[in-house]
């Protein structure tokens, strides 16, 4: 039994060194990936780099508004322009971060780690988007102070109080890595909604340059198409994400975001209604549609 001992002793051996080279690999590896990845800056200055971004965006969304409308003497087709300008930046950005979406062990997917940092691409679009909806704020409470109202203020009020709710969060909640990745995953998600937007704007222009029937029929089918795509669709799917990540958020966090999924999909439901029914009119003549 000695030889048989023995040979089963030097087995035990060789299988312990393999494991522990095996563990030294991985180790090496996941130490190598780090050294890869850019160091984050701390909180202060990311939070710094925030505020500078979201004050770009609003400079820049005002500097643009006021050209345009030098240009144009019409205050609609300017935020008609404005607002495509921006719904085709933000949708692309977040068409991007979808195509780079990750399997996730915590919740589904997620952005990779380089897309949801804070000088990365995706966040840098949140600042910019909130910095043009406060824009639009201070243009809609200059004009009031005026005695003007633009055009549907009210709601435009409220859809940028929802939108602060929503991006503001995924912007500066950066305590835990873990639930900043998630916060910035599903947002980035939800904001593919932007695309149908570009549809939206270019149909109220064709409408007012009076475009043909045929033209904005076929400009329609394309709002409804993208539409279901966008929201109808991708709404449904950043709440499963959301709902996987959920051990991940912080309880007032999560109950305020899911709030909003919750209530912005049932407000889409109305519009995409909406859409649909004024798609069918077979005049041709399709009326404006705001959402």
């Amino acid at each position: 039994g000695g030889p048989q001992a023995e040979e089963c002793a030097n087995q035990v051996r060789l299988e312990n060194k393999t494991t522990q080279e095996d563990d030294i690999f991985v180790t090496v590896v996941e130490l190598s990936e780090e050294e890869d990845e850019e160091p984050e800056p701390s909180q202060d200055a990311a939070r710094s780099s925030h505020c500078w971004s979201i004050a770009t965006g609003a400079v820049v969304s005002t500097v643009a508004y006021g050209a345009l409308y030098a240009a144009t003497g019409d205050s609609t087709t300017t935020e008609d322009m404005v607002d495509l300008a921006h719904s085709a930046y933000t949708s692309s950005i977040a068409l991007s971060g979808i195509a780079s979406l990750e399997r996730h062990g915590a919740h589904a997917v997620a952005l990779p780690r380089h897309a949801a940092g804070e000088s990365g691409a995706v966040v840098r679009m949140f600042c910019h988007s909130i910095g043009y909806f406060f824009a639009d704020v201070l243009l809609i409470s200059s004009s009031l102070l005026t005695g003007q109202r633009p055009n549907l203020w009210e709601g435009r009020l409220a859809h940028h109080a929802i939108q602060a709710c929503a991006n503001l969060p995924p912007i500066f909640q950066t305590r835990s890595k873990k639930e900043s990745l998630a916060l910035r995953s599903v947002l980035c998600i939800a904001y593919f909604a932007e695309f149908s937007n570009l549809f939206l704007r270019l149909s109220n222009m064709m409408r007012r340059n009076m475009a043909s029937a045929r033209a904005l029929k076929a400009m329609n089918v394309g709002l409804v198409l993208s539409f279901a795509a966008s929201r109808m669709i991708n709404f449904p799917f950043a709440i499963f994400v959301f709902l996987k990540a959920r051990p991940l958020v912080s309880p007032n966090i999560f109950r305020l975001i899911l709030s909003i999924q919750a209530s912005g999909y049932a407000l889409n439901l109305l519009w995409f209604v909406k859409i649909i029914k004024i798609l069918m009119k077979p005049n041709g003549g399709v009326p404006s549609i705001e959402c």
